[in-house]
C-alpha cells in the first residue's frame, strides 16, 4: 500500500535526494504513483533513468516491504504548458476516477 505517511515521507525525501531532476508534482495512489519530472540539466538523460534512481533510493529509504515495483514505467513527454496542465488535471483527478473520492482523501499523498 503506497498511500500511507510512512511511504509519502520517504518520497519526499527520495525526491530531496534527486539532483539531476525537479518534481513538478505528484500523486501517491493505493497502487502506483503519478508524477510530472523535468530535467535540471543533462538532457541526455531519460524518465527511465529518472524511475531507476527513483526507485532505487526509495527501496533504500523504506528498507523491506511487501510490494514490488514493477518494471519500467510509463512516460510521456510533454511539449508544452497546455500538455502539462492536461497531464497535470488528469494526474489530480485520478483518484477519483479509481472510487477514491475528491482530490484529497485520505488516501492519497499530494507532493507539488
Amino acid at each position: 500500500m503506497l498511500a500511507n505517511a510512512r511511504v509519502s515521507e520517504a518520497f519526499k525525501t527520495t525526491i530531496d535526494q534527486l539532483r539531476r531532476w525537479r518534481v513538478l508534482a505528484g500523486v501517491i495512489m493505493p497502487d502506483h504513483a503519478h508524477g510530472i519530472v523535468s530535467l535540471i540539466e543533462d538532457r541526455g538523460l531519460s524518465v527511465g533513468d529518472f524511475s531507476t534512481g527513483f526507485k532505487r533510493v526509495l527501496r533504500k529509504a523504506l528498507g523491506s516491504q511487501k510490494w514490488e515495483w514493477q518494471r519500467g514505467c510509463f512516460d510521456r513527454l510533454l511539449r508544452s504548458d497546455e500538455n502539462l496542465h492536461s497531464k497535470w488535471i488528469y494526474a489530480q483527478d485520478n483518484p477519483v476516477r479509481h472510487g477514491f473520492g475528491g482530490r484529497k482523501t485520505g488516501l492519497i499523498t499530494w507532493i507539488s
